[in-house]
């Protein structure tokens, strides 16, 4: 997964994303970081200490990362 180049799929993606980065997770360091920067929507959290099951390892940080990334929506409607 780390070796495979995306981006030309990932700046096409015009979806609100929610990108959670564990601090120790699977995907190279950083990445998700880029991946938001160069997101048109993206929410970034970074969990450092979390495993690749950050809703495991950090489940208030990640319930309340996903509830106010919902919630933007609601607002909206």
């Amino acid at each position: 997964w780390g070796r495979r180049d995306y981006g030309d799929q990932w700046r096409e993606v015009m979806a609100p994303t929610l990108l959670v980065e564990a601090g120790a997770g699977v995907t190279p360091p950083g990445q998700m970081r880029t991946m938001a920067e160069t997101a048109r929507r993206a929410t970034y959290l970074h969990v450092p200490g979390a495993g690749h099951l950050v809703h495991d390892d950090a489940p208030g940080k990640y319930q309340e990362a996903v509830e106010a990334f919902l919630t933007s929506f609601t607002r909206c409607a």
